[in-house]
């Protein structure tokens, strides 16, 4: 069997490509505002759970989770937390936004602060194995999983077409502005290639929202509830897993 690679998840790959592909991401996630009908979701997880804090996990340059909370208000949701394994540190702090110093490794038992964690379609990023490793460590304080992404056609001719056209034709406009992200992408396209082998070997990669539950199920057993759903923003399908203990009704 065929293992493929992302290179943003190699640790000799350049952060400084890593970094361009991120805020390319994350800000076209924002821009479309594909997680802002997560923040129902996640008021309600908050609520349960007792906590008003959010530890956001892989996160990138931030923005999935900034968007995602948006809507949600301040009362509820006083501060989160952005980690990542390669932290790009792009989204400004405020007072609810804090990045965490350094590298998190979501694999392992790290002193993290106390909230409810959240993954931004990253869980794709690690093998079963790695998942269940993923959840023995976080779920215990509850985890909201969203993955936009599912082994199909549909799906790999979209990534293709938005890691490809979409990127080319957006990267003057993509927040922070970079020259060397125009040169990266129009002229010597480094920077389009690795985005597009990234985001082809993400569908490759990814389950269908009907295994991951099944997984989730078998993995956590009656330790905890596990809650699906999905829905659909600007053709893409965002397929969402709640996990809390089942002693939080």
């Amino acid at each position: 069997m065929i293992k493929w690679i992302e290179l943003e998840d190699q640790p000799w790959f350049p952060s400084y490509f890593r970094t361009m592909q991120t805020d390319f991401i994350g800000w076209l996630v924002h821009l479309v505002g594909l997680y802002q009908p997560v923040a129902l979701i996640v008021e309600n997880a908050l609520g349960k759970l007792k906590v008003k804090s959010i530890v956001d996990l892989c996160s990138g340059n931030g923005l999935a989770i900034v968007s995602a909370i948006k809507d949600v208000p301040e009362d509820k949701l006083t501060v989160v937390y952005l980690s990542d394994k390669y932290p790009s540190f792009t989204v400004p702090e405020n007072v609810r936004v804090k990045w965490m110093a350094g590298p998190v490794d979501v694999l392992k038992a790290e002193t993290l602060p106390t909230g409810l964690r959240t993954i931004f379609n990253a869980y794709h990023h690690f093998s079963e194995e790695q998942a269940q490793v993923l959840l023995d460590v976080n779920a215990k304080e509850g985890l909201l999983i969203c993955e936009i992404l599912e082994p199909t056609f549909f799906n790999m001719i979209k990534i293709f077409f938005t890691t490809t056209v979409v990127q080319f034709l957006t990267c003057f406009f993509v927040k922070p502005f970079r020259v060397d992200r125009i040169f990266f992408t129009c002229i010597l396209p480094v920077n389009l290639i690795t985005v597009t082998w990234d985001g082809i070997v993400s569908v490759l990669k990814s389950r269908r929202a009907i295994d991951i539950e099944e997984s989730l199920i078998d993995h956590l057993g009656k330790r905890y509830n596990v809650t699906c759903g999905s829905y659909r923003k600007m053709l893409t399908k965002v397929n969402w897993f709640l996990i809390s203990p089942v002693h939080i009704r």
